[in-house]
């Protein structure tokens, strides 16, 4: 039994994540525990809302599952940091109760975005926060509220990232941070603090914006309420995490100026580190700060990859095998299956969701389309079958990743020398392998695969004074699993696909 670790948590999309380590980055044990939303009657299909208590119980169980599994009393927990989705947020009463929990998939704010885009422009807003869409920004959602619902606005009075609002709920602490509070659109990218000019032009209230700590500082310690509700010991030091995708940085050792990091979930975030912050001139995409003081990054996101994989797997199950099916394809097999079929999938091409961003073009829709040679061709010596998908979804995901490389690379005028990798599809070899070949870059991956967790991991080590700065505790606790080199064989060949790829990419929209 350790003597004593540390505990992160992660507020997903679909579920709430939990992971216990050890000071030297040992993953101990971790839990997982699904969750969905719902659709208020008056806002369908838009609106998306979580009930507070619910969602809370859901964490609670899930901190005292990894404890369980890690065998360890909640006691050994000497420190605990948080981590969350982007955008989304909670606003409570003057006594702290919930008045609204929305995640980053609510878009009531469509109703409330002239107001803002008419008020202070959209290059003006970006050009401040660095941000896009207005659609699902703090300001928009609380402007819905003041035209909508004055019932509830009228007793707002503390606005709350989510991953804020995990640490309001273990330490009763009003607070945030830079990461999670450049998402809200109510930062000013800059001067690294609440805008006052958004405040004042858009007439919202300013005080409702938490005091900002620096991640890896302690803000507050468990409650007695949380200690009975999660099992973790009253008094337990709670430190400030941050965003999911800027703690995956963290959590895979990305401290410094261009260190580049891919985060490979239910979408794939792209994620340079920036010495100071710069805006693409193109608006094409992001610029944020990073849970590290004086730093920012530089952000694209190559859309659905994660959940497209997931589907196929799911579609395939459905139709292989019938009765006589001996087992459920896994993430392992399908990864033998394509590793069969050459480059290019022999000229096989996926269109399914993922994406190279551009926040100009973000209401466009293509069609989800699976482009290749007609199996009945005479010339067709190698008809299309299930490999082929596989691969060409894994290679519509590198594609998708280095196409957004590509748009940060012109954004930096520079070249970026290495990806690490990490989230659930880095445990898939031959994804690895792709990125690298498709990009002609070597990439990373580490023993803890989800690194948004570690880096909270790390926040913790840092907050209870294990490690003297969030940089010396990634050095000691960030594990390198493997380095994946590019086949220059390989690489050649993809530079055409990839070519081919992008022309048919931009074509597909208007099918």
């Amino acid at each position: 039994m350790p003597n004593e670790c540390l505990l992160g948590i992660d507020f997903g999309t679909s579920g709430g994540k939990c992971l216990i380590a050890d000071f030297k980055g040992n993953q101990l044990s971790g839990a997982f525990k699904q969750w969905w939303y719902v659709t208020p009657e008056e806002l369908k299909p838009y609106g998306k809302e979580f009930k507070p208590d619910q969602f809370w119980q859901f964490i609670s169980d899930a901190i005292k599952e990894a404890l369980r599994k890690a065998k360890i009393p909640g006691s050994k927990v000497v420190g605990v940091s948080t981590s969350s989705l982007r955008q989304g947020i909670v606003l409570l009463d003057e006594n702290g109760k919930e008045l609204y929990a929305g995640p980053n998939i609510d878009a009531r704010g469509a109703l409330a975005q002239d107001r803002i885009l008419e008020t202070l422009g959209e290059p003006g807003l970006f050009q401040i926060t660095g941000q896009c869409p207005v659609v699902i920004c703090a300001p928009s959602r609380l402007l819905w509220f003041k035209e909508n619902k004055p019932e509830i606005y009228s007793k707002v009075k503390h606005l709350l990232m989510i991953s804020d609002w995990i640490v309001y709920r273990l330490s009763g602490a009003y607070a945030s941070e830079l990461s999670c509070a450049s998402s809200s659109m109510w930062l000013d990218l800059k001067k690294a603090d609440w805008s006052t000019k958004i405040s004042e032009e858009l007439e919202l209230p300013h005080e409702i914006l938490p005091n900002l700590y620096s991640s890896g500082q302690k803000v507050g310690e468990v409650t007695k309420q949380a200690s009975k509700e999660t099992g973790l010991a009253e008094g337990t030091p709670v430190v400030m995490g941050g965003a999911d995708s800027q703690l995956g940085l963290l959590g895979t050792g990305s401290v410094e100026p261009y260190d580049t990091t891919v985060i490979g979930g239910t979408t794939s975030m792209l994620q340079t580190v920036l010495s100071k912050p710069i805006i693409d001139p193109q608006r094409r995409i992001l610029t944020s700060c990073h849970v590290i003081k004086d730093q920012w990054v530089l952000e694209a996101n190559a859309g659905m990859t994660g959940k497209v994989y997931n589907w196929l797997r799911d579609s395939l199950n459905k139709v292989r095998g019938g009765e006589k099916k001996t087992h459920e394809l896994d993430y392992e097999e399908m990864d033998e299956l394509a590793a069969r079929v050459p480059p290019g999938s022999e000229d096989m091409f996926a269109f399914l969701g993922s994406e190279v961003m551009d926040l100009k073009k973000i209401d466009v829709i293509r069609p989800g389309v699976f482009l290749f040679p007609p199996p009945a061709n005479p010339i067709v010596t190698t008809p299309i079958d299930g490999r082929h998908m596989i691969r060409a979804v894994i290679e519509m995901m590198a594609y998708a990743i280095h196409g957004n490389r590509l748009t940060i690379e012109e954004v930096l005028k520079r070249e970026l020398e290495l990806i690490r990798a990490t989230g659930g599809l880095s445990k898939g070899k031959i994804w690895v392998q792709i990125i690298s070949d498709v990009s002609g870059k070597p990439v990373e991956t580490f023993k803890v695969k989800e690194g948004s967790l570690m880096g909270c991991a790390i926040c913790a080590a840092t907050g209870i004074n294990e490690y003297k700065s969030l940089q010396e505790a990634a050095k000691n606790m960030v594990q390198l699993e493997s380095r994946t080199e590019p086949d220059r064989e390989k690489y050649d060949t993809y530079v055409n696909y990839y070519a081919r790829w992008r022309e048919l990419y931009d074509k597909i929209v208007g099918l």
